[in-house]
């Protein structure tokens, strides 16, 4: 029997409830009492309103309120949660209630909450008496893990409290005793509070642990501060400052200080890899200072600032966390710095054009600071007008540059110049199209001081880099270089043709060939009796010829959806959709249109008038560019540089290879910190021959290194990481990294294990981090990344009690 109790009350409700969706109500059983207008109804009962659906033996429910108690074997699902208890009376309107003996579990945050009493709020808030709180649903039995408490309250997402509470594993307590007073997260919303620790234990550094806690300030606005403690070298305090006012607007600022203190000076002297930087001191008390900003002052105008600052050139070096966002352009291979920068300006954008003032100022971390070239003030104005009359087919494009560079020591002065340039774009039909071009570069100069000489490697006794030195007074005054006209000119045309195979996922295919030459003149002028301050200063002869092709080839699949939807427990990657759909670093394509599968260029330069090669060819290396993107499991990059006028060698090369098991998913269900979630391997060869380089220094070492990266899980309950990177040409390993991870057959729980060797600087290194699903990671991860791995919960922040950076 079925009743729509909506229709029989109807005329009785209060507003708010008849504008709710109509409720229906069936069971074996069905009684109604029109004096109290309520149904009961007994045996397999249920009750659905929506897309909420409540399941019991027996359903007791009062339209007028949309008041319903329900006894035995209670469920009640809806889009967030399963609900399962004993007893439950609930408040359809409110979507609140009390459950006995309650279970939840949660749809897409995927943790589960059990109860002897619970009370649920408005919303997904629940209170919650005798209860447990697990991520772990991997089937029967006791969670591998679970927070045991008296009193909770959880609020998703957001933050749960818990009082006298008990962390358990495998059902048992582990604590000695209960702690009065705990939060942690649920879901992934951002909460002030302490972050996890990243400890790592090595040989160079002693115990490093960092200790940050996070300052959730507003929705636009955070801040995190750190202590750093390394047993063998130094103390020191970060902190961080963030203010996102959107994608290309915020300010962000991160500093730290560092005590020294701790070091001995075996410690001190195993920094210093060379012997010949101008300042090798590494004092006890140091600094150093980022910062980026980004303000849009109305429509045109933008303000911006990049600044990198340290107090000595081997702070950057001797440190393993520079800042504690990932979000920073400065998170990796900032310690291979070889100057820092900072850059103050404004941009105004203009119709076909943009004028820009700005200070740059750079730091040496190898020479004396002292010839450090400063640019304390660069204005430009560039644009593109269309000329006027009969000649509106044509334009001019322009470009005038004041700048003004100084030096402690050293030539310095103001330079002007002056590029404007007229082109004409042709088109014929639908075969051909280019341009042709010519401009002239005028420079003039206003400079004072002495010339900056320079000490080549393998030269008076260096070593490991030039050497820079004051030279004699330099021709000063007012100069001007002779005006130095150019002339560019450049055709192509694109063919093609669209396949139909009809196969698999793939619906169209489309190659294109798209050949392409390009021609540069520029006369030859002497310009020996100028400074050099940047790349305007010379500007090098030429008669070159630039020719090679294009080739594509492009996807038509069935529209998806750019980013999967959250695996299940027994889904894998293989079932996301078909395997051929293309896919590029960190996103799914294949989100309809056409996508890049192939793409493959080849060029080649020849100059009528002047060598281009180390050997004196005019002829150019023949270079070749390509990405292969054929599916989601995996894709290929590389370039290579070969010298076809001889000695017939591989000059220079690049090749890197990223795969994923197609039963491997790439996202977890539940939240994993800084874990990384499914198994990869990338593989990467870079090769350079330094005979090949114009300017090569005697002593070069030919580049020639193997970087590799693994992560697989072996069985369901363990996985296997290794990265080593080797350097063919010393034969000997740059680094190696060792990793073991046990884990739960269903990702709520893991434990990573690393070892890393390094050569520079002599380093064994132990690091570990244990993750809980729903909650985040403590420790360092061992592991890298996976270029692979895709979050369900977006780049939202998660802090709380044991969560992870950013």
């Amino acid at each position: 029997m079925a009743v729509n109790a909506a229709a029989q009350a109807k005329g009785v409700l209060p507003t708010r409830v008849q504008l709710s969706a109509p409720v229906h109500v069936a069971g074996e059983s069905m009684t109604y009492d029109s004096r109290l207008n309520r149904f009961v109804v007994v045996g397999n009962s249920s009750l659905q309103q929506g897309p909420r659906l409540l399941t019991a033996h027996e359903i007791d429910f009062e339209p007028r309120r949309q008041r319903a108690r329900a006894t035995g074997q209670v469920h009640l699902s809806d889009p967030q949660a399963d609900v399962y208890a004993s007893c439950a009376t609930l408040d359809l309107t409110n979507e609140t209630g009390e459950l006995d003996d309650a279970l939840i579990r949660s749809r897409n945050q995927t943790f589960k909450l059990q109860g002897k009493h619970v009370e649920k709020k408005e919303g997904q808030r629940y209170l919650i008496r005798s209860g447990t709180f697990t991520a772990c649903q991997c089937g029967e039995g006791p969670p591998a893990w679970s927070i045991s408490a008296q009193e909770m309250d959880v609020e998703v997402p957001g933050t749960a409290t818990a009082r006298g509470t008990q962390f358990d594993v495998l059902g048992y307590p582990i604590l000695p005793t209960a702690l009065p007073k705990v939060w942690f997260p649920v879901g992934i919303d951002r909460a002030s509070g302490l972050l996890s620790p990243q400890p790592t234990i090595s040989n160079f550094r002693g115990f490093q642990v960092i200790q940050p806690y996070f300052l959730d300030i507003s929705r636009s606005s955070d801040a995190t501060v750190a202590a750093d403690v390394e047993t063998s070298q130094r103390v020191g305090l970060y902190g961080e400052y963030r203010l996102d006012n959107g994608p290309d607007d915020y300010f962000w600022i991160d500093g730290g200080y560092f005590n020294e203190f701790l070091r001995s000076n075996a410690n001190r002297a195993s920094s210093i890899f060379d012997s010949q930087l101008y300042d090798k001191n590494i004092p006890i008390n140091r600094l150093d200072a980022i910062g980026m900003l980004r303000q849009h002052v109305g429509d045109n105008l933008t303000v911006y600032a990049d600044s990198l600052n340290v107090t000595d050139p081997l702070l950057l070096r001797d440190l393993d966390v520079w800042t504690l966002s990932n979000d920073y352009n400065y998170s990796s291979g900032i310690n291979l710095l070889r100057y820092t920068t900072s850059d103050v300006g404004v941009i105004d954008d203009f119709t076909n054009g943009y004028a820009q003032v700005r200070s740059i100022w750079y730091q040496d971390l190898i020479q004396d600071p002292r010839l450090d070239l400063q640019e304390p003030f660069d204005g430009l104005v560039s644009g593109r007008a269309a000329l006027p009359g009969d000649l509106s087919f044509a334009y001019t494009d322009y470009d005038a540059e004041l700048a003004d560079f100084w030096r402690d020591q050293g030539q310095g002065g103001a330079r002007l110049n002056l590029q404007p340039s007229v082109s004409v774009p042709f088109r014929w039909d639908r075969y051909f199209y280019g341009s042709a071009s010519a401009g002239m570069y005028n420079t003039f100069y206003d400079v004072s001081g002495h010339q900056v000489g320079i000490t080549p490697v393998d030269t008076g006794g260096r070593l490991f880099n030039n050497g820079l030195y004051l030279g004699p007074l330099a021709q000063g005054g007012l100069l001007v270089r002779d005006p130095i006209p150019y002339f560019n000119f450049q055709l192509s045309t694109i063919v093609g043709r669209v396949f139909s195979p009809n196969w698999n996922s793939l619906e169209k295919l489309r190659q294109t060939i798209e050949p392409f030459v390009y021609y540069a003149y520029v006369p030859n002028i002497d310009q020996g009796n100028l400074p050099i301050f940047d790349e305007i200063d010379r500007v090098e002869g030429r008669s070159l010829v630039t020719y090679g092709f294009s080739t594509r080839f492009l996807a038509k699949f069935p529209s998806t959806n750019s980013q999967p939807p959250p695996l299940s427990t027994t889904e894998t990657a293989s079932s996301q959709g078909p395997l051929l759909t293309a896919f590029s670093p960190g996103r799914l394509l294949g989100v309809g249109g056409l996508e890049d599968l192939l793409d493959l260029t080849v060029l080649q330069s020849y100059d009528t008038s002047h060598p281009v090669a180390a050997s004196g060819s005019h002829m150019s290396d023949l270079e070749m560019y390509a990405s292969f993107l054929p599916t989601r499991l995996g894709w290929f990059s590389g370039s290579l540089d070969y010298d076809v006028a001889g000695p017939h060698t591989l000059d220079a090369g690049n090749l890197s290879f990223n795969f994923q098991p197609p039963w491997e998913p790439n996202v977890s269900p539940v939240y994993m910190g800084r874990s990384v979630v499914g198994s990869f391997f990338t593989l990467s060869y870079s090769y350079l021959n330094p005979s090949a380089l114009v300017f090569a220094p005697p002593n070069a070492a030919r580049v020639n290194y193997l970087t590799f990266q693994t992560y697989y899980e072996l069985f369901r309950r363990a996985g296997l990481f290794f990265g080593p990177s080797y350097d063919l040409a010393t034969h000997k390993f740059l680094a190696t990294n060792y990793g073991v991870r046990l884990k739960s057959p269903c990702n709520c729980w893991a434990a990573d294990f690393g070892l890393t060797q390094t050569i520079a600087p002599v380093q064994t290194a132990f690091t570990f981090q244990i993750t809980l699903g729903g909650l985040g990671s403590v420790g360092t991860n061992p592991f890298g990344s996976n270029p692979f791995q895709l979050s369900p919960f977006g780049a939202v922040r998660s802090t709380g009690f044991l969560t992870g950076y950013r």
